[in-house]
């Protein structure tokens, strides 16, 4: 009907501009009025047509003004003005409100409701509850009765817990029942379709009140659209159905969480999903099998919480309630540790989700992500485990993890295959569960024969035992949704088994993988760049060519040496003796305490005893501001989890090849977080190139690691004598010369 009223209104609007320009220029004066007349009816229609939504506001209001003023012989009024702007705005309002895409797209609860207003004449919309559609701060009374003006009845502001069902037919509310603790169901014939709603309410008195969540059939064709374990990950807030009875179609499906705070949308990702597993041939995607809490029979455990109601919120308040993770940890005052997982996260400048660094007795956060336990040092495949809290191992000690136990597994029966796994968890309060792993694995330095685990589905790893009581190793459950230790060892070996059955997908390894990421197409490099980099290739290839006489044993350092150090003579010195020829990478970027041609010439002089040491400029391609820009900014990016991944990438496929690099050197990092991540990183993607990674120990002076930033504070300090101490001869004579004064 939008659509048609659209249509008709642009249709009227080209007979109403052609009769006015015919009466314009024959003077007819009384047609002109009547046709004045004629334009505040299609005023008066376009009001009407823009109603729903209110950034129209200021829009209508103007029309009103002109309305009146084609009514007041005195007032001046510019009709060819405005039926220039009137055609350019119809097409703008319909665009941004009346076509599915507009609804589909948008986020924004407050302006979801403005828009699904639009449809609600010319639509059959379902809006249905199952738990919790209130809670979050920024669902106010306001707000709540913004919902009303759907032409629902029953403000939801202060319903908490609670099922609830409408159902509105072309623009009239044909159904509503709201249910504290209790399941509804409504049914209505709507046209010629029978309309079926159920909503199980949270902790219903019914048998099923565990497992909260709401059905929707359409003339017998029945869908779970809202479940405890859906692919949407949610049971709480306020859901919206639109169909369109004319066309037999779902318009929209979307549910707003409207008890966490900004109320965010959740929305089914599975294309997006799909799109990923498509476009990464290369890569096993995988999904799991988990526990379901029992109907019956259970165990004494599983009576225990449900007689007693056991859920998350119970075991945080009150520890002693979970009895299950006492065989783990069997002092009561630690458990809180593991039930409430550090909670300060932050988005990187990878655009993914990531939490500062923490350690505790028995919950460990390194780098963004828990860790799992007893990683291989050196490793040829990664598997990525992603998932919500349950998957992070709320409740479980690192090593209970199923990441931590898959790894254990893999170290015993299958070290020969290379396997690192990687714990990428989240605790998913309030967010989006797959636009946020869809982001996480878009940071992954992926290659062939890699394994994503929670993400995607192509295949799928089951535990028959995990619905079998008694259970293997004990417990499942220490409330009705989250899972033990024993759960996850389960799901491990469920894992496992799966990963043996496919001879560990050893056939990816042949795969072709394209590149998606994590390239010199990545960083967007314009043509004059592509040039640059292309001159700097030669330019190091010619180097390679003629001072290295085509080695086959060449080995490299990046140094920024602001200033250099001894600790930066031990390490050139070290890695030179390994190999035919060393050459150093000085940072070039002058971003740094000391400028760029001071620091190279030390780094000359320094080393111009060690002949097959080549010293050059590492140009705008190696830790600069378009490859790795957090580099410069060090000192307020220490706790967090920096992406360095484009400019090891880069270096390993456009700048290494050039000089035949095989080696690639650098001192370990106790002191800076983000140069200690750019080690773990050098670590992981190198040997995807062929190229060896190899971390050399710090030099110290005493108990002091030498190091660049020290230097720098002696010598604001003056302390001239200790400062000698840490650096060669020619830097010390040139912060004399420089700075003595």
């Amino acid at each position: 009907m939008k659509k048609q009223m659209y249509d008709k209104l642009c249709e009227l609007l080209d007979t109403l501009n052609e009769a006015f320009d015919i009466l314009v220029r024959q003077n007819e004066t009384a047609i002109i009025d009547q046709l004045v007349g004629d334009i505040r009816a299609f005023i008066t229609n376009i009001i009407e047509f823009s109603a729903p939504a209110e950034e129209c506001l200021t829009l209508r209001s103007e029309l009103k003004r002109i309305y009146d003023a084609l009514g007041n012989e005195d007032a001046e009024i510019d009709l060819y003005e405005f039926r220039n702007n009137i055609e350019t705005y119809l097409e703008e309002i319909y665009a941004d409100n009346c076509i599915p895409d507009s609804l589909n797209r948008e986020e924004d609860f407050v302006k979801y409701l403005d828009k699904l207003n639009w449809f609600t004449k010319d639509h059959c919309i379902i809006i249905f509850s199952s738990n919790t559609p209130s809670g979050s701060p920024d669902f106010t009374y306001a707000v709540a009765q913004k919902l009303c003006s759907l032409g629902t009845g029953i403000n939801l502001y202060d319903k908490f817990r609670a099922s609830y069902v409408a159902i509105i037919d072309d623009g009239k509310l044909v159904a509503e029942d709201l249910r504290c603790g209790k399941s509804l169901e409504v049914n209505r014939i709507i046209g010629n379709m029978q309309v079926s709603v159920k909503s199980i309410g949270f902790e219903s008195t019914d048998a099923n009140y565990r497992h909260s969540g709401a059905t929707i059939s359409i003339d017998g064709v029945g869908t779970t659209v809202w479940k405890l374990k859906d692919k949407l990950n949610s049971t709480r807030g306020i859901a919206f159905l639109v169909y369109n009875k004319e066309t037999l179609e779902m318009v929209d499906f979307t549910i707003f969480d409207t008890y966490a705070p900004g109320i965010p949308c959740r929305r089914d990702y599975s294309k997006r999903i799909k799109d990923i597993v498509d476009q990464n041939p290369g890569i096993v995607f995988m999904s799991i099998d988990l526990p379901i809490f029992p109907e019956k029979p259970v165990t004494e455990n599983e009576e225990f919480i449900l007689t007693n109601k056991i859920n998350f919120a119970t075991v945080c308040q009150y520890p002693r309630a979970a009895l299950a993770i006492q065989q783990y940890i069997p002092d009561v005052n630690d458990i809180p540790e593991v039930l409430n997982p550090p909670s300060k996260a932050y988005i990187g400048i990878d655009g993914a989700r990531h939490y500062e660094d923490y350690k505790g007795k028995y919950f460990n956060i390194v780098n963004g992500h828990r860790i799992t336990v007893d990683q291989p040092k050196s490793f040829k495949r990664t598997i990525y485990v992603m998932g919500p809290c349950y998957i992070m191992g709320v409740g479980v000690r690192d090593e209970g993890t199923y990441s931590s136990q898959l790894q254990m597994l893999l170290n015993k029966y299958a070290a020969d295959k290379g396997f690192i796994v990687e714990n990428y968890g989240l605790c998913l309060d309030g967010l989006n569960a797959e636009e946020e792993m869809i982001n996480l694995f878009n940071t992954f330095p992926l290659k062939s024969g890699d394994i994503v685990i929670g993400l995607g589905s192509k295949y799928h790893a089951k535990n028959d035992e995990l619905v079998t009581d008694p259970y293997k190793y004990g417990e499942l459950f220490f409330d009705v949704t989250h899972l033990t230790e024993a759960a996850h060892k389960m799901i491990a070996e469920g894992v496992f088994r799966s990963l043996e059955e496919h001879s560990f997908f050893e056939d990816y390894l042949d795969i072709a993988q394209p590149e998606k990421q994590n390239t010199a197409a990545l960083i967007n490099l314009s043509p004059e760049q592509s040039e640059k980099l292309n001159a700097y290739r030669k330019k190091i290839s010619d180097i390679w060519e003629n001072d290295m006489h085509r080695s086959e044993n060449v080995g490299a350092i990046v140094m920024n040496c602001n200033p250099f150090t001894l600790g930066h003579r031990y390490l050139i010195e070290t890695a030179a003796k390994e190999c035919e020829y060393l050459v150093i990478f000085v940072v070039q970027e002058d971003r740094s305490f000391f400028p760029f041609k001071d620091r190279i010439e030390l780094v000359r002089q320094g080393t111009k005893d060690l002949k097959n040491v080549i010293v050059v400029e590492s140009g705008e391609f190696i830790i600069s501001s378009l490859t790795f820009e957090g580099y410069f900014n060090k000192s307020q990016l220490q706790d967090r989890v920096i992406d360095t991944s484009n400019d090891v990438t880069l270096f390993a496929k456009e700048i290494a090849p050039a000089a035949n690099i095989k080696i690639r050197f650098a001192g370990s990092e106790p002191l800076d977080n983000v140069t200690n991540q750019y080690n773990r990183e050098m670590e992981k993607i190198l040997p995807l190139y062929d190229i060896e990674f190899r971390e050399i120990s710090r030099k110290t002076n005493g108990n002091d690691v030498i190091s660049a930033s020290e230097v720098r504070r002696l010598l604001k300090e003056n302390q001239w004598d200790k400062l000698h101490e840490f650096v060669p001869t020619a830097t010390f004579d040139y912060l004399k010369k420089k700075f003595s004064s």
